[in-house]
């Protein structure tokens, strides 16, 4: 498929007229983060461009996945609005809140109040996501088993780096 190792604000502007969403180029900005790209411009949507085929195959599982949970749960998930024929790219509508995670890190750090409701919150969903998803109805392209967490010996050699030696 195909994919974006570069983009730039022209490149992105005309892919998106293309998709029928008129966005100047001068209120485009992106990173690469994992493969991808994320786009933004000051709105309450998104996107994401592949920056190689791991990202292609990225945003196609993401997008089957948030398709998944849209149609069989009450969580707040962002809205696939465009999805480009070879999958390279697609846009998407933001979440409400906090979505950077330095911020999040920081004020669950300073927040137990905070801690406690995101605790309950991922409790209450993983439970309606198990409820709702019986075992003979979960897709055959969804993993069974998660890819985390982590072993417990990478994680002992991490941990000082994370809490400090104290």
């Amino acid at each position: 498929g195909l994919h974006y190792p570069q983009l730039s604000a022209a490149l992105i502007r005309s892919l998106f007229l293309e998709a029928n969403f008129n966005v100047p180029e001068e209120h485009i900005s992106f990173e690469q983060r994992d493969g991808r790209w994320l786009v933004q411009w000051g709105s309450d949507q998104l996107a994401w461009f592949a920056a190689n085929e791991e990202g292609v195959a990225q945003l196609t599982f993401e997008r089957d996945v948030l398709a998944l949970v849209q149609t069989k749960c009450s969580l707040p998930t962002p809205r696939v609005l465009h999805a480009a024929p070879d999958g390279a790219f697609g846009i998407r509508t933001k979440l409400v809140g906090i979505v950077d995670p330095a911020l999040v890190r920081e004020r669950l750090r300073n927040d137990s109040h905070a801690a406690s409701q995101l605790g309950q919150w991922a409790g209450a969903a993983l439970a309606e996501l198990h409820a709702v998803n019986k075992p003979g109805s979960v897709p055959a392209w969804l993993p069974r088993k998660a890819g985390w967490p982590e072993p417990a010996s990478w994680i002992r050699q991490r941990l000082p780096a994370v809490i400090g030696n104290n």
